[in-house]
C-alpha cells in the first residue's frame, strides 16, 4: 500500500496522482451486492444540499430505460462502501471501496479517494487517488474535466440527512445512484 496515497501523493510521488501503486484506503466493503434496476419514470430534479459525514452504502442503482437491463446491459451488479468527511457545508473527501462482481475485467475491490465541492445542485469530484484506472462506476455519465492526473467529474446530486443521490447517465439513459447511512 502506498502510505501517502490518501494524503495527496500517490503512486509515482506526484501530488494528486490519480493512479496509486496500491490501495487508496483501508475500508472494508461491507455493503450488500445489489443489481441495477430499470425503471420507466423520470427522476426528480436534483435539489443539492449538504453532505453529512459518515459511512454510506450503495443501496440501489436505477436506470431510466425499461428495455436496457437484460438487453443492453446484463443486469449489472454493484457493491460500494463510502466514508465521507465533510470539512464544510460545501467541501470534503470521500474514501471509497467498490466492487462490480459481475464484471470479469474489474471484479474485486477497488479503492478511491475523491475530494468534492458543492455549488447549488452540482457536485464536482476531484480524483485524489484511484486504485485502478476507470473504476469510479458511480461517476458513470458525469461530465469529465480537468487534466491528468487530477481529473474532475461533475454531476447533479441531492443530499438528505442520511442519503445521497448522484445523477449520471449511460448510453443517454438517465441513471441514479442511491447511497445511504444505516
Amino acid at each position: 500500500m502506498d502510505s501517502d496515497c490518501c494524503n495527496g501523493t500517490c503512486g509515482d510521488g506526484v501530488t494528486g496522482s490519480a493512479t496509486c501503486a496500491g490501495a487508496c484506503n483501508t475500508l472494508t466493503n461491507s455493503a450488500s451486492v445489489i443489481s441495477w434496476t430499470a425503471v420507466d419514470y423520470s427522476f426528480s430534479a436534483a435539489a443539492g444540499g449538504s453532505i453529512a459525514s459518515g459511512t454510506y452504502y450503495l443501496n440501489s442503482v436505477s436506470l431510466d430505460n425499461p428495455y436496457a437491463i437484460g438487453s443492453q446491459y446484463p443486469e449489472p451488479m454493484a457493491q460500494l462502501t463510502m466514508t465521507v468527511t465533510s470539512t464544510s457545508s460545501t467541501t470534503g473527501t470521500m474514501q471509497i471501496v467498490q466492487n462490480e462482481p459481475d464484471e470479469s475485467t474489474y471484479s474485486g475491490n477497488v479503492t478511491l479517494t475523491l475530494g468534492y465541492t458543492i455549488s447549488g445542485t452540482t457536485i464536482t469530484f476531484t480524483v485524489m487517488c484511484q486504485g485502478a484506472p476507470d473504476q469510479a462506476f458511480f461517476l458513470e455519465g458525469a461530465t469529465l474535466g480537468g487534466t491528468s492526473p487530477n481529473y474532475t467529474y461533475t454531476s447533479s446530486f441531492t443530499a438528505y440527512a442520511t442519503e445521497i443521490e448522484i445523477y449520471g447517465s449511460v448510453s443517454d439513459s438517465p441513471l441514479l445512484f442511491y447511497l445511504d447511512m444505516p
